[in-house]
């Protein structure tokens, strides 16, 4: 790094971290597995308590509280840039370019209004929160007409940088709501009660609605300085920073060679906080042990009462952001196992639906898997493998990754080594269940059709022969600037199957005169990719050369289904967890574990099929029979700024 700039007075003085395996030069920070760990304490529900007033005692009234949050709010500058906050990871980027931006924010903004996010700020973010209090979150008095504006964040950096703010806004939400709590009537505490479990239907003509009485939550702006940038190429802001549409133009404003830095940093931010607001949908991923699902395996007596529950209320509105386990009672009865569900006898003629058997809510809280925060997207075998190499050669030879160049060549060495290592993964992973589609649609416009009273239908999917990468994206760019999603061509690779005799096998159809043919199934026809439809999309890659011509745009992914929850059987079936934990099925026995799981230590190809990426991370990798479940993070959406009305439902 060079030199550094002096932080201001609410700034820490230690090292800049890293935001991205790829934004990271210098240090060993990395702050996309900090915006992890932040995202497992936000999940957790674990935030400092509020601090009403500076002494710390509780504030009397809801204007004692707005005035100390707004007392030491700084109006002196231009009108547009009420309300907005620049922070500010000079880790992420090509060397110089992070100094560069900062000085010109400053020059906008001020100093108080601009922190840089070092080390004991990703820590210890609690100074964070409370600019964006001091200086975004804009306060109403009662007996006032609200303000209709609404503040904003500007993150520059990397997507991991993005991430990780993602979760502080959160945090400045509940933190906001508990201060406030003791003020709020009934009425109102109905009111944001409700917002919270809606917030997936919020449409473009309500997102701007005042949705609590006291306070408007900020929006978050990207202007990239990382290496990949997918989300904020995704959402319009570019894959680097700048504003022109020169390359040219580009490095010479940020090398300062006749073209003004300042200018292109003050119209890149009024054009952040001027893009439209929309909600952007955020994803959970659970790595769990197959041996964790099984011993949450709900007894006959408890499934019988979440299933009393579910019948309880058959006209009740839907959400489509609701877990198989959510629509069971929450009942005291889901203790251990009453009666043997294994008995063949008490299985599901559908093998998908043993998903619905095991209580979800209670693996999750468990504390024995591992859950992380998704924003763009997932991958397992090939691409993970790539990508964890990727971080190894990053650690270990820094000066080598210090580019986009240098690190577009890394991943095609690293690329080129996994194409011919990675197996395919339909051996290792047989099968890939989802909520039954309707061919009506996803997201938000197939959800009102759904009725809460009745348990989700699952399904389940085989990957094709030649999948070496399994990829789950929540936005249309993947892998610095690819999209292998284009729904305008090709059909979705929809092949539901079962097990049957020992094998996987296609699903069969009863036709009226009674006998069983193998009929395909009508697939769902593909949609654009939307960051606010409640949906991700679910696709496999080749090896290094599907990757190459999808770079260049000769190819698209293979496309099977675009779905808001997924269960992912790694070395294992859905027919497994009918046994009791620690034991499977005689075919999990034979073609899984005997044939890969036990040879995870001493096969590297084995092993590197195994590799876990989340946006753009490497993970733990996979030591055993595993069931990755993704969902719907809970709670309030956060809100962005948007310049791409095309991914915008």
């Amino acid at each position: 790094m060079n030199n550094e700039v002096k932080p201001s007075d609410h700034e820490s003085s230690s090292a800049a971290p890293s935001a991205h395996a790829a934004e990271c030069q210098n240090g060993n920070t990395n702050g996309s597995e900090l915006a992890q760990q932040s995202f497992q304490r936000c999940d957790s529900g674990a935030h400092p308590p509020a601090k009403a007033v500076a002494s710390g005692s509780p504030a009397q009234s809801p204007q004692q509280l707005i005035d100390w949050y707004t007392r030491s709010y700084d109006s002196g500058v231009e009108a547009t840039y009420h309300y907005v906050v620049a922070l500010i990871n000079l880790g992420s980027g090509e060397t110089g370019v992070g100094e560069v931006v900062l000085g010109a924010l400053r020059d906008e903004l001020g100093t108080k209004r601009v922190m840089t996010l070092r080390g004991e700020v990703f820590m210890n973010p609690a100074p964070l929160r409370l600019l964006i209090k001091r200086q975004a979150v804009i306060y109403h008095t009662l007996g006032r007409p609200p303000c209709q504006q609404r503040g904003t964040v500007v993150v520059c950096g990397g997507d991991g940088t993005v991430s990780f703010i993602m979760t502080q806004l959160d945090l400045v939400r509940r933190e906001l709501e508990d201060e406030f709590q003791p003020f709020l009537t009934a009425s109102q505490v109905q009111q944001v009660q409700l917002h919270r479990e809606n917030s997936a239907f919020v449409t473009s003509s309500l997102r701007d609605k005042l949705v609590h009485p006291y306070f408007t939550m900020p929006a978050l702006a990207p202007l990239p300085l990382g290496t990949g940038n997918d989300y904020s190429n995704c959402v319009g802001f570019g894959y680097a920073f700048a504003s022109s549409r020169s390359d040219w133009r580009r490095f010479c404003a940020l090398c300062g060679c006749g073209v003004d830095a300042g200018a292109q940093v003050a119209t890149a931010l009024c054009d952040a906080v001027t893009a439209p607001c929309v909600g952007f949908d955020r994803w959970e991923a659970s790595l769990v042990p197959l041996r964790v699902a099984q011993a949450a395996v709900r007894s006959e007596s408890s499934q019988a009462a979440a299933e009393a529950t579910q019948g309880a209320a058959p006209n009740a509105p839907s959400k489509v952001r609701v877990a198989p386990s959510e629509h069971a009672a929450a009942s005291a009865g889901a203790r251990a196992l009453h009666s043997p569900l294994w008995n063949r006898a008490a299985r599901p003629t559908n093998v998908a639906n043993a998903v619905c058997l095991v209580d979800w809510a209670k693996v999750h809280a468990s504390g024995q898997c591992a859950t992380y925060g998704v924003i763009n997207y997932l991958g397992v075998g090939f691409d993970a493998y790539v990508v964890k190499k990727f971080d190894d050669t990053r650690r270990a030879h820094p000066t080598v990754c210090r580019t986009r160049a240098q690190n577009k060549a890394v991943y095609g060495v690293m690329g080129i080594r996994a194409s011919l290592r990675c197996k395919k993964l339909y051996k290792i992973i047989p099968m890939v269940c989802v909520p039954r589609p309707q061919l009506s649609g996803v997201g938000v416009a197939a959800a009102a059709t759904r009725s809460m009273g009745s348990t989700r239908d699952f399904v389940a999917l085989q990957l094709p022969s030649t999948a070496k990468a399994l990829v789950l994206t929540n936005v249309n760019c993947y892998s610095a600037g690819t999209h292998p999603w284009n729904p305008k061509r090709g059909k979705l690779h929809y092949r539901p199957v079962t097990l049957r005799n020992g094998k996987v096998t296609p699903t069969l159809t009863t036709i009226s005169s009674g006998a069983a043919v193998e009929t395909p199934p009508t697939p769902p026809t593909p949609q654009p990719v939307a960051i606010n439809d409640c949906a991700f999309e679910l696709q496999t890659m080749g090896g290094v050369l599907h990757y190459t011509s999808l770079g260049i745009g000769l190819s698209t992914s293979t496309k099977l289904i675009q779905t808001d929850e997924m269960f992912v059987f790694v070395l294992c079936t859905p027919d497994d967890l009918h046994f009791p934990s620690g034991q499977c099925s005689a075919y999990t026995q034979l073609n899984l574990k005997e044939k890969y799981e036990s040879r995870i230590e001493s096969d590297s190809s084995v092993r590197a099929s195994l590799n876990v990426q989340i946006d753009g991370e490497p993970m733990p990798p996979i030591t055993e029979s595993t069931i990755i479940h993704v969902r719907p993070q809970p709670g309030t959406r956060v809100l962005i700024r948007c310049r791409s009305a095309s991914v915008v439902q």
